[in-house]
Parts: C-alpha cells; sequence; structure tokens
C-alpha cells in the first residue's frame, strides 16, 4: 500500500517527494536503466483497454520516445536519485535497444 500526499508541484510516495520538472536516474546493479524527467498531465493508457487515456505523473526521457508512469517506475525495484538537473549520459541505440551509460 502506498502513502500518496498531493503537494505544490509534485507528489510524496510513501514520504519520497518528486517534484515536476525533476529528472529521475534510475540504476540497478550499477547500470543506468533509465533517464527521464516528472511530468503531469493527460497520457495514453499503451495497454489498449477501453479508457486509453489517464491523468496522473509520468517520466519522460525527453531524447527518446520511452515513458513510465511514475508508479510503474517506483514498482521497477530499480534505485532511483532525483535531481534538478539533467544527468549527464550518452544515449545510444543498439539493436533497437536504448542503452545509457555515465558521461
Amino acid at each position: 500500500m502506498y502513502r500518496i500526499e498531493l503537494v505544490k508541484n509534485g507528489v510524496k510516495i510513501n514520504g519520497k517527494p518528486y517534484q515536476i520538472g525533476d529528472y529521475i536516474k534510475a540504476t540497478d546493479k550499477g547500470k543506468i536503466k533509465f533517464v527521464g524527467k516528472i511530468k503531469f498531465g493527460v497520457y495514453l493508457d499503451s495497454e489498449g483497454y477501453v479508457d486509453d487515456q489517464h491523468i496522473g505523473f509520468i517520466v519522460e526521457d525527453i531524447d527518446n520516445p520511452i515513458r513510465y508512469t511514475l508508479i510503474d517506475l517506483i514498482n521497477t525495484g530499480w534505485k532511483l536519485s532525483i535531481a534538478k538537473d539533467k544527468p549527464k549520459v550518452k544515449v545510444k541505440l543498439i539493436r533497437g535497444k536504448v542503452i545509457y551509460e555515465e558521461e
């Protein structure tokens, strides 16, 4: 169960603040899995259910067409680091897969 509290310009989930405009870098076992910017708005449901639009917090990679809902990103189990500025990473596309590396 999650404790969710809406706050000015963001949300707290289980006491951890997530602010609109902040960047999240997700890592797993020392490898960068995803980097994106927190946004709030309407987004399309990619699961194909009858309700095809939702409103809420999403995290979008501004350089690639990849996005997660904030709660889905939290549920990955990856370590999430939050920053005001975009983390410096190199982005590569290898065999159709986005690869992130530290600069």
